[in-house]
């Protein structure tokens, strides 16, 4: 991948002085949400681990505007199972006959962006005793607008990583987790 030249970066300056900083990265307080998917994407993690990237908005309330993320992992069979579950929550009909997961993922994970699906946020203690907070799916919010605004396109997908492919299967526990983006770039999967 080239290095940025400085005209790829012109229009940062114009930006600048009106962009808000984020108020918060801490993650939002336990309790039940009702948000905007505004990303979701089939992608590789850094440690070349298949999932389903979502990025969701607080569409209403006090902090109407806060961003939650989650993972599903492909790894196992129960983690598909739970991002099936989700998926159907989330209005995708995934008992169709015609339903192709692997298409889905691919290419149609933009059918969700832009839906309010309510959720609860719960944080647990794992075996290390260290903290994580899961983002279950409830159900689909048919009857309210989403008041948050998705962005108009999904970023562009590349190859998965030198050495990857669907037949090397990694192990992630806490599927369906949600977590602080690590500022580590991820890689889309086909």
């Amino acid at each position: 991948m080239p290095n940025m030249q400085m005209n790829d970066l012109v229009d940062i300056a114009s930006m600048w002085g009106d962009v808000e900083e984020p108020q918060s990265y801490e993650n939002l307080p336990d309790g039940n949400y009702n948000f905007v998917v505004e990303v979701a994407r089939a992608e590789y993690t850094n440690n070349n681990q298949r999932c389903l990237y979502w990025e969701l908005v607080v569409a209403d309330g006090p902090l109407q505007g806060r961003k939650q993320f989650k993972r599903h992992f492909f790894e196992e069979a129960w983690q598909v199972g739970l991002c099936k579950s989700e998926l159907r929550i989330a209005g995708i009909d995934v008992d169709s006959p015609t339903f192709d997961p692997v298409r889905f993922m691919v290419n149609e994970t933009g059918l969700l962006i832009g839906r309010v699906i309510n959720a609860t946020l719960q944080t647990k203690t794992n075996k290390e005793n260290k903290t994580y907070q899961n983002c279950i799916f409830k159900h689909l919010v048919e009857d309210q607008p989403a008041t948050a605004q998705p962005p108009a396109a999904q970023p562009p997908r590349v190859t998965p990583p030198a050495g990857r492919t669907a037949a090397q299967p990694g192990r992630m526990p806490n599927a369906g987790s949600a977590g602080a983006p690590t500022g580590k770039t991820t890689t889309p999967w086909r």
